[in-house]
This record gives C-alpha cells, structure tokens and sequence, in this order.
C-alpha cells in the first residue's frame, strides 16, 4: 500500500489539479471581477426593475449581456442601463479600482 507522498509510477506527471485547470479555463473565457456573483446572485445584486424583466446572460470583458422577454422591456430597461451599472458595481467592486460592469447589452428573447 503506498503512503502519502510515496510517487505512483502510473500516475502521469503532467496532470494538474481540477481546480487549476478550472480557473486557467475561466480566466481564458476573459472573466471579470463578480462574474459569477452576478449571475448566481442575480435576485439579491440587480434592481428590483432589473430582476424582474431580465436576467443575466454573461458578463465578459466588462460587458454584462441580460436577456429580456420582449422589445417593450427592452426599450424601457436600456434607459435604465446607468440604475443597473452603479448598483451592480456598487456591491461587486473591482480588485484593481476598474468597476466590473463598464458596459450593458439588452437581449430579446434568449434565456428568459
């Protein structure tokens, strides 16, 4: 039986661990600071406007994509582009003071 940190001659030397291979692949996808917050915590981040006629799409290179049911909420919500920036920024923040959220594109149709 081998102990721990005994080396398996069938284990191959180039493998790495799950989590580096993960986070080598969400940084090569261009993910920005709270990505996955924004997404995941949708209902508790985005305006009440905001979280009842969209939902999030992707957020990649400082540009959030959220998804609409139709072209009148459309209308409505990329006048209200500024409400969803500063408040979504507000929580997330940025590591190196560049705000997370530069950008929002509103989608019809896809994902809602």
């Amino acid at each position: 039986m081998s102990q721990r940190g005994d080396t398996n001659p069938h284990v191959d030397k180039r493998m790495s661990p799950l989590s580096d291979i993960l986070t080598n692949v969400v940084e090569a996808l261009g993910s920005s600071p709270g990505r996955l917050e924004v997404i995941a915590d949708w209902d508790k981040l985005a305006p009440p406007t905001w979280r009842e006629q969209a939902s999030p799409v992707r957020l990649q290179s400082g540009e959030l994509v959220v998804a609409v049911a139709d072209g009148a909420s459309a209308s409505v919500l990329r006048f209200r582009v500024g409400e969803l920036i500063d408040a979504l920024n507000a929580q997330l923040g940025g590591d190196d003071g560049d705000p997370p959220i530069a950008t929002v594109s509103v989608i019809v149709g896809r994902d809602r």
